[in-house]
């Protein structure tokens, strides 16, 4: 089975990284990975890696995945106390994080040992941590990449039955065809939008208050019509804008110089899309030479046109200063320690809806442009992931690790299938029967997230003049408040496991 890996980002490599066993099993070819930018590097910014996408990496004995794990822990530190507070300083709830992970009881205190861990640390080192061990599998011949060498889309008039070469955008097509093809060029994915949610099937939708599975169009009625899904194709491929920007920074700061009060929280606002959230990322190597490296990952959101259409770096941290000058410490002490050029705006964007596998291009094809390829059979396969398969809101710091987790799932789907089928080495119809599976468990998982998110977006972010937010800031944030905290941590950490797909 020859597979290729559309996009270099965290997902990507993850995916390719996973799938470098089978290589040396024989079950599959080298897998070709095409970056449309050389070496990306990410930002310096921090982000977290939950242990359900580390994990996968921890527990193989191969080399590579050894580098991954070793190379972020030891670049990151372990999230502790975590919980959410008022303006006014005061804690809703607080738990507390597996500080080591695995867990180890006599340093991790009252910590959970059912609790996932939070690993925070740079981008950055996130992406260089994966490139040091995908240039360890191309020297074993397992994965080779492709940079500067952006996707289009597939050869749509192929004649292999079940695959495709990839076509370049300079028109150029790639050297070998691909039984399988694997989106993960991220939140505007080109793949997605030529290829994703064409037909008429259930896909997962995210509203304003709940996710679940929906039609978007009848099968029936697109079945008498006989035209291809263009409203279902364009919903699953809009990106919902979210009402709020997101602005980012580090600071360098130790706990004595913020009052030490177990710096990782989130500070719930009552308007504007107003939120604070702060978790402190360290560097232990650098810690136990001596060299401390503590810095402080904090994140803005609000809804106010004035400060995004400001230009000028400062004078747009002076009028963020300005409207949470009134919430409690160190709020505007971080942000006025982090300079004005270095704090990121981001528009928070996200899918309305996820995207499921292409198991018959060919018919797709039809579909789209009205005449089949030449080709007999399906044509390839093609699968998304990452931002790719649906773009989730940042607030519960999990976009990273939906993608690795979904990366780590492709072994055994791919292990299954390979098995002889008339002249190829792997059963096509078994590929696509294990594709589907996997993408059931995969929507499994985002619903859980999703759901968890939207109750955090609704207590953390409610909004004036609807019931929802009257409930939360009259009804349910006076009562959380003299709520005993062991009921509280009892609620907030099985909800933390439910987005994390621990149910």
């Amino acid at each position: 089975m020859r597979i290729a890996v559309v996009g270099g980002g965290v997902s990507g490599l993850s995916c390719a990284l996973h799938l470098a066993p089978l290589v040396s099993k024989g079950l599959i070819s080298e897998i070709d990975v095409f970056e449309a930018t050389p070496n990306k590097k990410g930002r310096s910014i921090g982000v977290g890696i939950w242990s359900t996408a580390l994990d996968p990496f921890r527990m193989s004995d191969r080399p590579s995945h050894q580098v991954v794990w070793e190379n972020m822990t030891k670049h990151g530190s372990w999230v502790g106390e975590v919980g959410y507070r008022t303006p006014k300083g005061k804690w809703l709830v607080h738990s507390r994080l597996p500080m080591t992970y695995p867990p180890i009881s006599d340093t991790d205190h009252d910590a959970d040992d059912n609790m996932p861990g939070l690993l925070f640390l740079k981008e950055s080192r996130v992406h260089s941590a994966l490139r040091v061990a995908v240039a360890a599998e191309e020297h074993q011949s397992t994965i080779r990449v492709h940079p500067s060498s952006p996707i289009k889309g597939i050869a749509e008039d192929s004649v292999h039955p079940w695959s495709a070469p990839l076509l370049l955008q300079n028109g150029e097509q790639t050297e070998r065809d691909y039984h399988l093809i694997i989106g993960a060029d991220g939140m505007d994915s080109q793949l997605r939008k030529t290829y994703g949610g064409h037909f008429p099937t259930s896909q997962l939708r995210l509203t304003g208050t709940s996710a679940f599975k929906s039609s978007l169009v009848d099968p029936e009625t697109e079945k008498l019509k006989g035209v291809w899904a263009a409203a279902n194709h364009a919903q699953v491929t809009f990106l919902e804008d979210r009402n709020y920007t997101v602005f980012r920074g580090n600071v360098s700061v130790k706990d004595e110089d913020l009052g030490g009060e177990g710096l990782n929280f989130q500070t719930w606002g009552e308007g504007k899309s107003m939120r604070f959230a702060t978790v402190k990322m360290g560097c232990p190597t650098k810690e136990r030479l001596g060299k401390p490296d503590e810095k402080q990952v904090w994140f803005i959101t609000i809804d106010d046109n004035e400060i995004v259409s400001e230009p000028n770096p400062q004078k747009r941290k002076e009028m963020l200063l300005d409207a949470f000058s009134k919430w409690h410490q160190p709020i505007c002490e971080m942000v006025e320690a982090t300079p004005a050029d270095e704090i990121l705006a981001e528009r928070a964007m996200a899918h309305r809806h996820s995207v499921a596998p292409v198991d018959d291009m060919n018919d797709l094809l039809k579909r789209i442009r009205g005449k089949r390829p030449p080709s007999s059979q399906r044509g390839p396969a093609m699968i998304f992931i990452g931002d790719a398969f649906m773009t989730v809101d940042p607030i519960l710091a999990q976009g990273f690790s939906v993608g690795m987790e979904a990366a780590a799932d492709f072994p055994s789907s791919i292990e299954t299938s390979c098995v002889h089928y008339e002249n190829l080495l792997f059963d096509p119809y078994l590929l696509r029967k294990e594709l589907k599976s996997r993408h059931d468990r995969r929507v499994d998982r985002l619903v859980c997230l999703l759901r968890a998110t939207e109750i955090v977006q609704a207590l953390g972010q409610p909004r004036d003049g609807t019931l929802t937010g009257f409930l939360a800031k009259r009804v349910i944030r006076p009562s959380m408040r003299i709520t005993p905290n062991f009921v509280k941590m009892a609620i907030f950490n099985a909800m933390l496991r439910y987005s994390l797909g621990k149910r």
